[in-house]
C-alpha cells in the first residue's frame, strides 16, 4: 500500500540541505531553461519564500510552490500580496490534483497570515489550472516592476491573476509591484 503524498507549509529555516537540494531537482527537471539558476539556488534574486509548500511522496519532493510576502500598489494604495512563484508538479505525478492542493493550502496560510491577495504571473498553456482554482484575471492595467534598476512593464503575453483573500476585489489602475518579479 502506498501512503498518500504529504503536504507541507514550511518556513526557510525548516528546509535543511537535503530537502532544499531535491527541490532544486525538481525545479530543475519542471524548469529546464533555469537549471543552471536552480543548480546553485532555489531563490531568484531577492525573492526569498515568506513560506514554501510541498507535497512529499515519502521524502521526496513531487510537487512545489513558493510564496513571497510583497507590498505593492494598485490604484495608489497598498497591499500585501503572496507572490506565487515556482509552481510545479513532477511529470509522473501531474494530473493528479496536486497544484490545486498546493494552490489551497498555500491559499489557506496567507490568508492566516494577513495577506490581502494572492498574485502571480503565468504562461498561458498554465492559466486554466489557476481559474479552475478559483483564481481571477487582474483587471487590464499596467503593471510595472523594479529590474537592475530600471522600471519595466510586465509582458502582455503574461497572464496576471489574483486571489482574493483578505480584500475580495483588486482594485483598477496602475499596478507598481515596487521590487523585481517573483
Amino acid at each position: 500500500m502506498t501512503d498518500r503524498p504529504r503536504t507541507l507549509i514550511l518556513n526557510e529555516d525548516r528546509i535543511d540541505r537535503d530537502l532544499d537540494t531535491a527541490i532544486r531537482e525538481l525545479l530543475s527537471r519542471c524548469f529546464p531553461h533555469r537549471k543552471p539558476l536552480f543548480s546553485r539556488s532555489r531563490i531568484l534574486g531577492d525573492n526569498t519564500p515568506a513560506f514554501t509548500v510541498v507535497i512529499l511522496a515519502g521524502t521526496l519532493p513531487i510537487a512545489h510552490l513558493a510564496a513571497v510576502d510583497r507590498t505593492i500598489t494598485a490604484g495608489g494604495e497598498p497591499f500585501r500580496v503572496a507572490g506565487i512563484a515556482n509552481v510545479c508538479v513532477d511529470s509522473p505525478f501531474r494530473k493528479q490534483g496536486l497544484a490545486g492542493r498546493m494552490l489551497d493550502t498555500a491559499m489557506q496560510h496567507a490568508m492566516k497570515l494577513g495577506f490581502d491577495f494572492g498574485m502571480l504571473f503565468c504562461q498561458g498553456h498554465v492559466v486554466n489550472t489557476y481559474l479552475r482554482n478559483g483564481w481571477q484575471d487582474i483587471p487590464p492595467a499596467p503593471i510595472t516592476y523594479i529590474d537592475h534598476g530600471t522600471k519595466k512593464q510586465i509582458p502582455p503575453n503574461r497572464h496576471r491573476l489574483y486571489y482574493p483573500l483578505n480584500k475580495t476585489t483588486f482594485p483598477p489602475g496602475p499596478i507598481n509591484l515596487q521590487t523585481n518579479r517573483w
